[in-house]
């Protein structure tokens, strides 16, 4: 489309190159049918016509003049190439001049191709037939355009320069000629529908009188005229343009232009010599070729072709007349022809004075080659320039080896010494039985291993002589060899032997690896400890012998007779090695904790009523080093309680209470312990209550108060309870009595309360209130928290007492300091804490996902330094080793104190399809499945709240179906999981507000009417 193509600014990639470019038919002239005017007769140096056929670079197409036409009332001859291209040229007899041109293929980007003719109005002179000089003048000039197809005639404009440089020589393949070269540089331009369009013409001519042009330059590419045929006017069968005498058929060439043709002249190139007896007629510089190579005397510089240029040849026209050294006597005939004192027959190069000899014969005299004997090593490096065998002197790389090894190893020491001279033979010797080489003879380079026999030497320092020699030049090069023998020495991979046990001795030893640097041969070592007390420590080495390859040191501890503290001191490890003592020593560290012995259960709850008696209770007395054999004994502070008197660390403590003759109310008496055992450094104590009644507590009963929080008292038979308001109430779990109240606080959270009954512990914002269960004067302590915890829980490990919250911190119950810096991740954002019956132990769980996942996790506390508590060990109750769908949302966790088991409160909330679970038991000494679902009448529901009790029976709360208006059910299990009881409540019970009195006689609970309601305290016989 037209307008397509000109909204592109034109790029014209045009063949304006003409005589290169693809071509057709085209330019012509319609001039209306007018008569044919005459054209006037063309100028010499543009012969035209159609006669006239030009060939340019071998092209076997012509390029040749159309008729004479007329363009703008001015005679045009027409010169087309064998492209298609035109040039109209206008020639008269004064001059040449340009009227335009026609191209057929013009490219243009974006819009496609086009044919161009462009036409003047008035033609532009290349040259004028008279003029001499050089020339340039400035062109401008209009004309029309014709593009098609699509946009017709245009006007047209022209700029440039002509440049006329004059005459000069131009050779081409039809000889030299005299041509006149014309430089064009013009820029024709035109405007199609606002868009300006430029076509350049950059072309160099050469014009020849009577030829034309020879030669055309045009963007890079010259056309070269190699042929032309015309007008033959004598019939000589010569293109008159290349014809001398174009009218005289019997000569065409004149090359002494003397006007006289070659054909009649008897002297052609006019030097001189009549053609006959010139060996050059056509070449007016020469006339004679003395050695007949074709080349004339004048331009050859060898003439007698001897290989002696004539400017150095003493006879340049006798071939064996010369002489090198221009003596005055031909070599042809002179003995030394180089004059070197050398004669030729004994002279390698007779014709070189500074040569006579060429010992490798490789054609470069002695004194300048750079190799005689053409080894590949110049002479400069050789040691032998004749001796092509040879050319290195015996040479080692060193002077002396140094030697380095170790009495009464098996390894020998190295080293290498390099033998140096290319196949020159050497042989060595050594001046010292123990320097053994590991070759003894050679020819050329070589590595020789040197050994030191070190077996049969002391340590110390030792020193040979080896002697390398060339015998067939008697040459000679001393090493010396130095040889250091060290003793050997004892490596131990640890710089230090550290027993860390004040976190627990369940691995009293450490291990290192001990090495002796003898290689494969080992030697008898002892290991002995320097350790107070001196019996506690004992170090041994594996095999009892020591090598390269490592013994094990193992370093033992009987932490019995140790106390809190670190204790140091030495293992040194003696070596016998040829005579040789050898020592080390390596510092030892042992830490522990504070030696207790103490009970597991430091509280113990008796009982007698009508029909439940409890009155004697078992305890483990239990070592904080956990070793057995800590020898104990016992003694009591109450006439009606007995006692196991003595035993040893992990034996049993039985209580014993005779009722008989006590009257009714609250006993409570003091077990202490003691050891005879030097090591142990403090025992603890056993508090022991017993309720006795002649009276059955009723079944059920509740108060009249309410309350959001309680906790049973362990040891006495109380329960505490407040509605997180400032103070708290001390009910009797039997009888069912306040007993006392006391203000604590201002906002009271979670309670927990130290195993033997002794203190009681209150959240308090953020705060930890401590308040004495024994003596209602003591005041009350108050610890700050670092951070808010809505949950805490007791525990006792190694038999110290400590707080732990669901903030991750864990206090000291001493003095409220925080034992632990960084928070313990499992205690961390729990939902529930529960402490057990057992002392080192704390289960916790987090409900409020699905699954659920709960731990009870067992915790060693350590007295060294600044403390520290770590988790130990921990059995995982997880939701995922439940059915699918079944453990989610779970609310409490307990543990029977004897850890085998652990009882979830199961509470899903997705419909009656997935509350068949509502408590799961699950194996407490592994991580592996639940154990089974336990019975609760075959009835869904959803589990409020679990407990444990002393002797192994466990309690729990199910609401039924688990929607608003049902209530709660307690049940009780034995031991054996049986189910023992089940308890309506006919209420709602309050979130995990279970518990179980110390004796197991009573449970407590917080219970409503519906879950809007505030609780009452509840107390329900278990029995």
């Amino acid at each position: 489309m037209k307008t397509s193509i000109i909204r592109h600014s034109w790029l014209v990639l045009a063949c304006l190159a003409l005589a290169a470019c693809g071509g057709g038919s085209g330019g012509d002239n319609d001039d209306g049918g007018r008569p044919d005017p005459v054209a006037p007769d063309p100028n010499p140096w543009l012969p035209t016509g159609s006669s006239v056929q030009l060939y340019y670079n071998s092209n076997p197409s012509a390029t040749a003049f159309e008729a004479t036409a007329q363009r703008n009332s001015v005679f045009v001859a027409p010169l087309r190439y064998p492209t298609g291209g035109k040039e109209y040229f206008v020639s008269t007899p004064t001059s040449v001049g340009f009227l335009g041109f026609y191209s057929p293929q013009v490219f243009v980007s974006g819009a496609g191709q086009f044919t161009v003719d462009a036409v003047l109005d008035a033609p532009v002179t290349f040259l004028r037939t008279d003029e001499t000089g050089p020339r340039t003048e400035s062109v401008s000039g209009s004309g029309k355009v014709t593009i098609t197809p699509t946009y017709g005639t245009q006007n047209l404009n022209v700029s440039g320069t002509v440049n006329y440089a004059g005459t000069e020589k131009i050779t081409t393949a039809l000889g030299q000629f005299d041509a006149r070269r014309v430089a064009v540089n013009l820029n024709f331009s035109t405007t199609v529908q606002g868009q300006s369009i430029s076509l350049p013409f950059n072309v160099t001519f050469w014009f020849v009188r009577d030829l034309g042009i020879v030669q055309r330059l045009e963007a890079g590419q010259t056309l070269r005229l190699t042929n032309a045929t015309g007008q033959d006017s004598d019939g000589d069968g010569v293109f008159n343009g290349l014809d001398a005498f174009p009218n005289n058929p019997n000569e065409s060439a004149d090359t002494d232009r003397d006007g006289q043709g070659n054909n009649a002249d008897t002297d052609d190139d006019n030097d001189g010599v009549a053609d006959a007896n010139d060996r050059f007629p056509l070449d007016p510089t020469e006339t004679k070729d003395f050695d007949n190579d074709g080349m004339g005397d004048n331009a050859d510089n060898d003439d007698d072709n001897d290989g002696l240029p004539d400017n150095s040849d003493p006879f340049p026209f006798d071939v064996h007349n010369t002489d090198t050294d221009r003596d005055g006597v031909a070599d042809f005939y002179d003995p030394d022809d180089d004059n070197d004192g050398v004669a030729d027959a004994d002279d390698r190069f007779p014709l070189d004075r500074y040569e006579t000899t060429d010992f490798d014969s490789d054609g470069v005299g002695d004194n300048s080659d750079q190799d005689d004997d053409n080894d590949s090593v110049p002479d400069a490096n050789d040691a032998y320039p004749r001796d092509a065998q040879r050319w290195q002197l015996l040479t080692v790389g060193q002077d002396s080896v140094a030697l380095n090894g170790v009495l009464g190893s098996s390894v020998m020491p190295t080293g290498v010494v390099s033998v140096n001279g290319f196949d020159a033979p050497w042989q060595v010797s050594s001046s010292a039985s123990w320097a053994q080489v590991s070759r003894t003879s050679g020819v050329g380079p070589a590595n020789i291993t040197i050994t030191a026999d070190t077996s049969q030497l002391g340590a110390g320092t030792h020193a040979a002589s080896l002697v390398f020699a060339d015998p067939e030049v008697e040459r000679e090069v001393v090493v010396t060899v130095q040889l250091e023998i060290a003793l050997p020495t004892i490596s131990i991979v640890a710089t230090s032997l550290t027993i860390d046990g004040s976190l627990g001795w369940s691995q009293p030893t450490t291990t290192t690896n001990v090495t002796l640097n003898t290689g494969t041969l080992r030697y008898p070592v002892t290991a002995e400890v320097d350790f107070t007390p001196s019996d506690t420590a004992i170090a041994s080495i594996s095999g009892g012998t020591l090598g390269q390859t490592a013994a094990q040191l193992t370093l033992a501890i009987a932490p019995e007779q140790l106390g809190g503290g670190e204790h140091t001191g030495t293992v040194r490890l003696t070596a016998t090695v040829r005579g040789e003592t050898i020592t080390r020593t390596v510092p030892i560290a042992v830490r522990a904790s504070e030696h207790v012995l103490y009970p597991s259960e430091d509280g113990v709850a008796l009982l007698s009523l009508p029909g439940r008696q409890a009155l004697t209770h078992t305890v483990e007395i239990l070592d904080s080093y956990n070793v057995p054999g800590a020898e104990w004994t016992a003694s009591d502070d109450a006439p009606w309680l007995s006692v196991t008197s003595s035993g040893s660390s992990g034996d049993p403590l039985t209580v014993t209470a005779n009722v008989t003759g006590l009257p009714d109310g609250l006993h409570e008496a003091t077990v202490s312990l003691d050891s005879t055992n030097a090591g142990v450094e403090r025992t603890g104590a056993l508090r022991v209550a017993i309720w006795v009644s002649s009276t059955t507590p009723t079944a059920s009963s509740a108060t009249a108060a309410t309350y959001v929080e309680i906790l049973a008292d362990p040891v006495r038979p109380y329960v505490y309870a407040h509605n997180g308001g400032t103070s708290i109430d001390v009910y009797n779990v039997h009888d069912r009595s306040l007993v006392t109240s006391r203000t604590v606080g201002t906002a009271l959270g979670a309670m927990a309360a130290s195993s033997d009954g002794e203190w009681l512990y209150v959240l308090d914002g953020g705060a930890v209130r401590r308040v004495s269960l024994v003596d209602g004067a003591a005041p009350i302590v108050t610890w700050s928290l670092s951070s808010s915890a809505t949950r805490l829980g007791y525990m006792r490990p190694n038999g110290h007492g400590v707080i732990a919250l669901n903030n991750g911190h864990v206090i000291d119950t001493d003095d409220g300091s925080q034992i632990t810096t960084t928070p313990m991740a499992q205690f961390a954002d729990k939902h529930t804490l529960s402490p057990t019956r057992r002392p080192d132990q704390l289960c916790v769980i987090n409900g409020d996902f699905t699954p659920f996942t709960g731990d009870c996790a067992t915790w060693s506390l350590s007295t060294y330094g600044d403390g520290d508590i770590r988790w130990v060990a921990s059995v995982a109750a997880s939701g995922h080793n439940t059915p699918s769908g079944t453990a989610s949302f779970s609310r409490d966790l307990a543990m029977r104190n004897d850890g085998e088991r652990i009882l979830i409160a199961n509470s899903p909330y997705f419909g009656p399809s997935n509350l068949q679970m509502p408590l799961m038991l699950f194996d407490g000494r592994q991580t592996a499945e639940m154990i089974q679902a336990m019975n609760t009448g075959g009835t869904p529901g959803a589990g409020r709240a679990v407990e444990a009790g002393t002797n192994g029976d466990l309690y729990a709360v199910v609401r039924t179906n688990a929607t608003p208006t049902d209530t709660d059910t307690l049940w009780i299990y034995n031991a054996d999981n049986s189910m023992r009881l089940s308890v309506p409540l006919n209420t709602v019970l309050r979130e995990t507000q279970l518990d179980v009195s110390a004796d197991g006689a009573s449970a407590v609970l917080l219970v409503a009417p519906d879950s809007n309601s505030a609780s009452t305290l509840r107390f329900v016989r278990t029995y």
